[in-house]
């Protein structure tokens, strides 16, 4: 996202540390080129083990015959797996 963001950690012992960043990197003020992008969506999908078959979908997407299957592939990304 393009929004700034901050937070703020205190610790029992009065310490207080804030960490600020003006945007995050990817938005159209701090772009990525595709292999960053890519490393960046599989950090958010926490390396899931259906990521790279999502990836590849999405890179020929206009061959996908439904798009039910694929709405269906995303969802499995959303699914936490059991470690």
């Amino acid at each position: 996202a393009d929004a700034t963001g901050e937070v703020r950690l205190s610790f029992r012992d009065g310490r207080v540390v804030t960490g600020r960043v003006e945007g995050s990197a990817g938005g159209p003020d701090h772009p990525l080129d595709d292999s960053a992008l890519l490393a960046k969506f599989r950090a958010n999908c926490h390396d899931h083990p259906g990521v790279d078959t999502f990836v590849s979908r999405v890179s020929h997407l206009t061959d996908e015959p439904s798009i039910t299957d694929f709405v269906g592939a995303l969802d499995a990304l959303a699914t936490p797996q059991e470690t």
